[in-house]
């Protein structure tokens, strides 16, 4: 496990260099820098508007992915292990946690007491400006604590995969996965989610499929 600064992991992955740029400059679009709250906002919050390689190839691919869970536990237990072989099978070995925004993860609304507890342990008390890395396979171990969050209407949490198919999945207040990835890796991001036992479709999906069913 490792913690590195946002802006060292942007200038050294140029998949989340372009994502987190364009996910920013669309939230951001309607804030105004001549409004002070605005300018307080965009300064401490959006701190990746300009990417740091402008050849980079752009990330158009995306999709929502949903694991059937039958109740919450089943969720709680089969989401991860599924996420886990969705990104072996692209040849994933390791994933970066991050906000899409630079928030202070001490700040982050967890479910439980217990869960903060556990994730300030776990990242050593990561706070603003930081992400954490780590194996593939401890996603099962770390993706929870961010299960049933009081976080709505934006990305929960998000994690980016390395590897020649480097993936974002961006966990939504239902509980779906909306990923994102470049469109020449579109077949094999389908084939990965299909053997991996995901529903695979667009934001639509999550109409039919949300943990408040569970």
């Amino acid at each position: 496990m490792e913690i590195i600064t946002r802006k060292t992991f942007f200038q050294s992955d140029e998949f989340a260099d372009t994502f987190i740029c364009d996910m920013q400059n669309s939230y951001s679009v309607d804030l105004d820098e001549s409004i002070r709250s605005d300018k307080k906002q965009l300064k401490q919050n959006f701190d990746h508007r300009q990417q740091f390689n402008q050849n980079n190839s752009p990330v158009t691919g995306n999709c929502v992915i949903v694991y059937p869970a039958i109740n919450r536990k089943d969720y709680c237990l089969k989401l991860p292990e599924s996420i886990t072989l969705f990104l072996k099978t692209l040849g994933s070995q390791k994933v970066t946690l991050l906000d899409f925004v630079n928030t202070d993860f001490s700040d982050f609304p967890f479910e439980t007491f217990q869960k903060r507890n556990i994730f300030k342990r776990i990242s050593r008390g990561i706070k603003r400006s930081y992400v954490i890395q780590f194996s593939v396979d401890i996603i099962v171990d770390i993706f929870p604590l961010f299960f049933f969050s009081r976080r709505y209407d934006i990305p929960v949490i998000l994690m980016i995969s390395d590897g020649e198919v480097p993936v974002s999945l961006r966990l939504c207040d239902d509980g779906n996965l909306h990923l994102n990835f470049r469109e020449k890796h579109h077949e094999q991001v389908i084939a990965a989610a299909t053997v991996a036992g995901f529903v695979i479709g667009d934001i639509e999906l999550c109409r039919g499929y949300s943990v408040s069913f569970l």
